[in-house]
C-alpha cells in the first residue's frame, strides 16, 4: 500500500476513529486502526467490538492495499506534524511495518495483518429515518449527564430512545436516569420513525455521537434494529454500535403528578447561589438545604469539618413553608440544561421527588430525588477509632501522626502509642480527617476517595503533608504522604516517602503496613449485593498481597474481552484460546488469594477467641486450601492497621 494524504484531512479522520480504541487491550488487534485504500481514497476503521467508526478521507492512491497500525500512536504522530504537510503512508510485505513520511520526518510502525481485524457487521436494520443534527444534539446534551455509571444496573448505562403519542402527536423521546435524577426530553418524531423499537444507546456510543454531531452537518441518517444502530453523519462518517440488551424501567411511574407547591426562581441567580454555598460542602455528601417560604428561598450548607454557609433569594412561592435538601452537583447539572431565564420547581414534601422545568409544558423535564439533610447536634460528636491489630507477635504500632495544612488541621502532632485509640470530640473537630490522613498510607485515594487537591487546608499554601512513625519489632520507620500544589505546568503532584527517600507511588507503603477501614457507609456489606462483599474481601486480600488489586483489574478486563469475542467472533479459536488462557490464569490466582485470606481469618478467630467471643468455635468458611503461603506473605500479614469511624 502506498498513499499520500493531506495532514489536516488525515488528522480529522483519525480524530473521529481513534477515540473508540481503548488505551489498554488484551487483544492486540483492537489497539489498531484499519487503513484500506478504496475508490474514493483511504478508508479508516476502528472498533472495540461494541462500537465501530468508519470514515473515508481523500487521498492520492499510488498502490492499493490495507494494513492495521496502533491507533493512538499514528494519531499522535500526525497531530505533531506541521500544518499543511503532506503525509505519505507506505507498507512493505517484507518488513511487516508501515512507514510514515512527511518532509524530513520518518516513522516506522509495527503493523498487524488486515485479516485479523474484526468486522462489526450491522446485519439487517429494518427501521430507518433522518433526524436534524440539531435535534439529535439537543436530545443527547440534555439527558447525557443523568446516565448511570453503576455497572450492576447496566440497563441504565445509556439513553433510552423511543417514540410515543403525546396529545395526538408522535414524539421521539430520550430518557436517562441514575436512580437519583431523571432527564426526559422530547422532540417531533422524524418521518419513518413510527414503529421503531425502544432502544438503549450505551454511554460510550452516546459520547461519540455527540462529538460527531458537533462537527457539523444538517442531518443524520439513523438505521436501527433491536440489537444495533448505525448512524451516518455529514462527510461520510459511519458509526455502528451495539445496543444495551436490557429493559429500561417504567420511568413514567417515578414522574410525580401531584406536586402542587410551585417555586419559580431566576435560573442564573439560583445556580450561582447553589455554587457559592456548596463551596464548603463535603466532597462526599454535597448536600444543600432549601428552606422555602412565601417570596423567599434560603439556601444553606453545614459541614462539620469546614463550617457553614447561607444565602437568600427572592422567589415566586405562595404555598406553605417547606425545607428540602438536594445534592448540589445534581442541582447545578439540571439548571445548566434549562434554557429559559427562570426555573420552575414543583414540590410536594421533603421526602418526595421534585419536578424541574423551564416552564409548564417545556420539552425537557427533570426529576430529582431529595436528600436528607441532618443538622449537627449541639454538644455531641462522633467517635473515630484507630486499632493496632497486633494479635500476632511483632505487629506494628503507629506511634505518631503529624499533619500539616491537612483539611482543618494546621499543625497536628498526635501520639498514638496505645493498641486501641479512640478519637472523641465535637462535630467539626476533625476526627474523620485524622482517619483520612492515616488512610493515605495505602494505595488508592483514601477514606473519602477525594481528590488530593481538596484535602489541602482552605486558606493554606495549597498543599499538605502527613507523616507517620511506625514501630515494629524489627525497626522504626517514617512514612510521608503529601501533595504539592500545581506548578508552571498546571499539575499537582502526590509525594510519597519512606524513611526520607521518595517512592514512585503509595503502593510502596504496602511493604511495611496494610490498612483496612470499616465505616457506617459499609452497611451495604450485610444487606447489599454479593459484589459489595466481594470487593471488601479483595481489600482484605490486599492486606497480604500487594499485587492482588492489579490481578483483579486485569481479570475483569480479560472477561470483558472474552465476552465480546464470544459475541462477535465465536469461531476464532486462536483469539479465544489466548483470552481464555489469560482469564484462567488470573482467575486461579485471584481465587487462591481470596481463599487463603479467608482461611487466615478463620485461624486467627479460632486462635484468639475466648468464651465471650461472638463467633462459634471452629472453621466457618468451609474453604479448603491446597496452596502454600509464602513466608513473605506471612510477614506482611502481621503488619497491618485497621480503623473505623462512627
Amino acid at each position: 500500500m502506498r498513499v499520500t494524504v493531506e495532514r489536516a484531512a488525515l488528522l480529522k479522520s483519525l480524530g473521529h476513529v481513534h477515540r473508540v480504541v481503548e488505551r489498554r487491550n488484551t487483544i492486540p488487534i483492537l489497539s489498531n486502526v484499519l487503513l484500506r485504500t478504496g475508490e474514493n481514497g483511504l478508508q479508516l476503521k476502528a472498533t472495540d467490538l461494541d462500537i465501530e467508526v468508519t470514515e473515508t478521507v481523500a487521498a492520492d492512491v499510488l498502490d492499493a492495499g490495507a494494513t492495521t497500525v496502533p491507533a493512538h500512536v499514528i494519531y499522535d504522530i500526525v497531530r505533531k506534524l506541521p500544518e499543511g504537510a503532506q503525509v505519505s503512508l507506505e507498507t512493505s510485505g517484507e518488513t511487516g511495518q508501515m512507514t510514515i513520511r512527511s518532509g524530513r520526518s520518518r516513522f516506522a510502525l509495527g503493523a498487524l495483518p488486515e485479516g485479523d481485524f474484526p468486522d462489526l457487521a450491522a446485519g439487517e436494520l429494518p427501521h430507518s429515518f433522518a433526524i436534524a443534527a440539531a435535534e439529535l444534539k439537543q436530545l443527547i446534551e440534555k439527558t447525557q449527564f443523568a446516565i448511570s455509571t453503576e455497572e450492576t444496573r447496566y440497563y441504565l448505562n445509556g439513553i433510552y430512545f423511543h417514540t410515543l403519542e403525546v396529545e395526538g402527536a408522535l414524539k421521539l423521546r430520550a430518557v436517562a436516569t441514575d436512580g437519583h435524577r431523571l432527564a426526559r426530553v422530547e422532540t417531533e418524531a422524524p418521518e419513518g420513525s413510527r414503529g421503531m423499537p425502544g432502544i438503549i444507546v450505551p454511554r460510550k456510543a452516546v459520547a461519540e455521537i455527540q462529538k460527531l454531531v458537533d462537527d457539523g452537518g444538517e442531518s443524520v441518517q439513523v438505521e436501527l434494529s433491536p440489537a444495533k444502530i448505525r448512524l451516518t453523519f455529514a462527510g461520510g462518517v459511519i458509526l455502528i454500535s451495539k445496543l444495551i440488551d436490557g429493559t429500561f424501567p417504567d420511568y413514567q411511574r417515578v414522574i410525580p403528578t401531584g406536586n402542587d407547591k410551585r417555586l419559580t426562581v431566576e435560573r442564573d441567580a439560583f445556580a450561582k447561589a447553589v455554587d457559592r454555598v456548596s463551596t464548603i460542602s463535603s466532597e462526599r455528601g454535597r448536600a444543600v438545604k432549601l428552606a422555602v417560604s412565601e417570596g423567599r428561598l434560603a439556601l444553606s450548607v453545614t459541614n462539620p469539618d469546614a463550617g457553614s454557609a447561607t444565602e437568600e433569594l427572592d422567589v415566586d412561592y405562595e404555598a406553605s413553608a417547606l425545607d428540602i435538601g438536594f445534592n448540589a452537583r445534581y442541582l447545578l447539572d439540571i439548571t445548566a440544561q434549562l434554557q429559559g431565564d427562570t426555573a420552575l420547581f414543583k414540590l410536594a414534601d421533603p421526602g418526595s421527588p421534585t419536578l424541574i422545568q423551564d416552564r409548564d409544558g417545556a420539552p425537557a423535564l427533570y426529576v430529582l430525588m431529595p436528600m436528607r439533610v441532618c443538622e449537627s447536634a449541639s454538644g455531641r460528636g462522633r467517635i473515630g477509632y484507630i486499632a493496632h491489630m497486633d494479635i500476632l507477635p511483632g505487629g506494628p504500632r503507629l506511634t505518631r501522626l503529624i499533619a500539616r495544612d491537612f483539611r482543618n488541621h494546621v499543625d497536628l502532632d498526635l501520639a498514638t502509642t496505645r493498641r486501641f485509640v479512640a478519637l472523641v470530640g465535637e462535630n467539626g473537630a476533625g476526627k474523620t480527617n485524622i482517619l483520612e490522613a492515616v488512610s493515605l498510607f495505602c494505595p488508592g485515594r483514601g477514606l473519602r476517595r477525594a481528590d488530593l487537591a481538596t484535602m489541602a487546608r482552605v486558606g493554606g499554601p495549597g498543599g499538605f503533608a502527613v507523616s507517620a512513625t511506625l514501630e515494629a519489632s524489627e525497626a522504626e520507620h517514617r512514612f510521608g504522604s503529601g501533595y504539592e500544589p500545581p506548578g508552571y505546568d498546571g499539575r499537582g503532584t502526590r509525594v510519597c516517602r519512606i524513611d526520607g527517600a521518595n517512592t514512585p507511588s503509595p503502593v510502596a507503603f504496602s511493604e511495611f503496613l496494610r490498612i483496612v477501614w470499616l465505616t457506617p457507609d459499609f452497611d451495604g456489606l450485610f444487606r447489599g449485593a454479593a459484589g459489595d462483599r466481594r470487593r471488601f474481601l479483595d481489600r482484605l486480600v490486599l492486606a497480604v498481597d500487594a499485587g492482588h488489586g492489579a490481578r483483579v483489574s486485569a481479570m475483569e478486563r480479560a472477561l470483558r474481552s472474552r465476552n465480546r469475542l464470544l459475541d462477535e467472533r465465536p469461531d476464532d479459536g486462536r483469539w479465544l484460546d489466548a483470552v481464555e488462557r489469560e482469564v484462567a490464569e488470573l482467575g486461579v490466582a485471584v481465587a487462591l488469594a481470596r481463599r487463603e485470606t479467608v482461611e487466615r481469618l478463620d485461624r486467627l478467630i479460632a486462635e484468639t477467641r475466648d468464651d465471650a467471643a461472638p463467633f462459634p468455635p471452629g472453621p466457618r468458611s468451609g474453604w479448603r486450601a491446597t496452596s502454600t503461603i509464602s513466608s513473605r506473605s506471612g510477614r506482611l500479614w502481621r503488619r497491618r492497621i485497621a480503623f473505623a469511624g462512627h
